[in-house]
């Protein structure tokens, strides 16, 4: 490729992934998983490894030649290099959910067929969202909701999110009516069994112990205030507790 085609190629490039960025600071984007992702790994590390690209790549050259690499092996080094170094910048992007983070856009229904759309289902208000990944982590994700249920006279924004896409599709009824038969009504409208997505959240909570629930307290505005490391304690629930009472 021509250097003029090639520069031409790459403003071209920034042009259109400037798009995904620019809505991913000012926009929703970091609200949608999928389209968050794509501006976090793949735009903006392109934009800037590009970007690097057209102002070293002259000095890069010359240190080839200088090393009596030519031709079409010099240009293979080159692209070599600079995808290896797009591979290391996407990969140090760590995909975790982590506190300052929005919480994504996550449309779904509650077991008794509520349309739950959060984080705008807390209306402004701080909201706890706990995740379950087995049977022993819905005991520990049990203990949270009993808790809140015992020191909250009037139903807290709390929303029970559980992941059972691994269960076998003959088996997922019983798992709903399990679900059903084992927490009240009341709490059945802000659960829900997610039977899908797994792996996704499985990443973005950064998952590591199914033996316990991945609990997180979204502020009035959505962002992640705070989020636990182990399972449930003492110290995390008067915590907890404290932001609830404070909205």
């Amino acid at each position: 490729m021509k250097p003029a085609s090639e520069r031409q190629f790459i403003r071209t490039l920034h042009l259109i992934l400037s798009i995904p960025i620019v809505g991913y600071i000012y926009g929703p984007v970091a609200s949608i998983p999928r389209a968050a992702r794509f501006a976090r790994w793949v735009a903006m590390p392109v934009v800037v490894l590009t970007g690097f690209w057209l102002w070293l790549k002259p000095r890069l050259l010359r240190w080839l030649r200088r090393r009596h690499w030519g031709g079409t092996r010099e240009m293979l080094l080159s692209l070599t290099a600079l995808f290896s170094l797009m591979s290391s910048a996407a990969t140090a992007q760590s995909p975790v959910l982590r506190v300052g983070d929005a919480f994504p856009y996550f449309s779904t229904r509650a077991v008794m067929g509520k349309p739950i759309v959060l984080p705008e289902a807390a209306s402004g208000k701080a909201a706890l969202v706990i995740f379950t990944f087995g049977r022993a982590a819905g005991k520990d994700g049990q203990t949270w909701n009993l808790r809140l249920a015992k020191d909250f006279e009037n139903p807290v924004p709390n929303y029970t999110i559980i992941v059972a896409e691994s269960v076998p599709k003959m088996f997922q009824g019983r798992a709903l009516s399990g679900v059903k038969s084992g927490m009240p009504q009341e709490m059945q409208n802000r659960a829900v069994l997610q039977l899908q997505d797994e792996q996704k959240w499985r990443t973005i909570l950064g998952v590591k112990d199914d033996q316990r629930a991945y609990v997180l307290l979204l502020g009035p505005d959505g962002h992640i205030a705070w989020r636990n490391a182990s399972a449930f304690s003492q110290s995390d629930y008067t915590l907890v507790r404290s932001q609830l009472m404070l909205h």
